[in-house]
């Protein structure tokens, strides 16, 4: 919301005047920029920093710029970017994660490399969120169903994770439990999912790839068909 994302520009403009070129300001800077609708200039800002002395030792930056590579759909710069993240920071729990991801959008193939990025991320935190929403979704797809309801279950009992998170974390119950032939189970849990966060493509397009696991194509086109109108990049994310 505005009154958030103002509070955050006053703290960086604080933070600017202490250290103006400080890793930490330019990456939050590029954040602000990415979620202000803004991700090429992000992008941008980013590449044009990791030209100068802070591409030889910021492993923060380069997971800032994989991230927000992965989210525009270029999960060839996001792999090159975070692999370069974690030459310099190989116990940060985030860049593993994300390292992960990038694997798990890629789809078939990948899944070898994704799942071992994941086990990194969670011998280093037990409890992470991002990983455990993750390897919960890889696990749904192998039908390791009751693996993957402890992870979710983790995440909603865990108190850390953000509404997002929640609503994620509800849609891949309402697969396991569907998995299991829970079907009004799980009909509760994605409908919870979708109200807690109506307007997230990602979880449009678990529905969807649920769907299509069900056997149900046709509501699994609607639900890509809404992920996509919410955020074209899904059309390489849906992972069908």
């Amino acid at each position: 919301g505005d009154a958030v994302r103002d509070e955050a520009r006053r703290h960086l403009e604080a933070a600017r005047a202490l250290a103006q070129g400080h890793s930490h300001a330019i990456a939050a800077a590029a954040y602000l920029r990415f979620f202000g609708g803004d991700p090429r200039g992000a992008i941008d800002d980013l590449e044009k920093v990791l030209k100068g002395p802070e591409g030889g030792t910021s492993g923060l930056l380069y997971g800032a710029l994989g991230f927000f590579q992965m989210q525009s759909g270029d999960l060839d710069g996001a792999r090159d970017s975070l692999t370069t993240a974690r030459k310099f920071a190989d116990r940060d729990v985030r860049v593993n994660q994300m390292l992960a991801e990038q694997f798990r959008r890629r789809g078939l193939g990948y899944e070898l490399q994704a799942i071992t990025f994941y086990e990194a991320a969670l011998r280093l935190s037990k409890d992470h969120v991002p990983s455990l929403l993750g390897v919960s979704q890889m696990l749904i797809g192998r039908d390791q169903l009751d693996e993957a309801l402890r992870n979710v279950q983790k995440v909603l009992d865990s108190g850390d994770a953000s509404p997002r998170q929640l609503a994620m974390a509800r849609a891949l119950k309402g697969a396991a439990l569907y998995g299991k032939g829970k079907a009004a189970e799980g009909a509760g849990e994605e409908q919870q999912a979708l109200v807690l966060d109506p307007a997230n493509p990602d979880i449009h397009a678990q529905v969807g790839r649920r769907k299509l696991a069900s056997g149900d194509a046709t509501g699994a086109i609607d639900s890509f068909q809404k992920a996509v109108q919410m955020d074209p990049q899904q059309i390489g994310r849906a992972h069908v």
